[in-house]
């Protein structure tokens, strides 16, 4: 599957099947609960059932986008490497390249420009 790029741009504006998860995970995402800790979504599936074209309807809806003033794109590989996953957030918030490939270094860059 590395042969597959994704983006954020939806392929498509019909899209069928995926409403009600689209409204739970944004229902999910515009929660104002006070509460500091790091969540995760997970959308799990055989390949063609609809995980990225959900997660493209949800970083692509107006309500998302107003939310966050800082949203990043990142496809994530079969096989997790920390350090790529990294460097392509940081290159995604940033629009510029990142030369960096030491993890800690990276993941303190990360942490300033989110706090930023």
């Amino acid at each position: 599957m590395s042969w597959r790029v994704q983006s954020s741009l939806l392929e498509s504006s019909d899209i069928y099947g995926r409403e009600d998860d689209k409204k739970a995970i944004i229902g999910f995402l515009l929660d104002d609960s006070p509460d500091d800790k790091l969540s995760v979504i997970s959308v799990e599936g055989i390949g063609g059932v609809g995980k990225t074209t959900l997660a493209q309807l949800v970083y692509n809806d107006a309500k998302v986008e107003g939310k966050f003033n800082l949203r990043a794109w990142v496809c994530v590989a079969t096989t997790f490497d920390p350090v790529n996953v990294t460097k392509a957030i940081i290159e995604d918030i940033t629009s510029s390249p990142c030369n960096m490939v030491n993890l800690n270094s990276l993941q303190t860059e990360l942490k300033k420009k989110l706090t930023d």
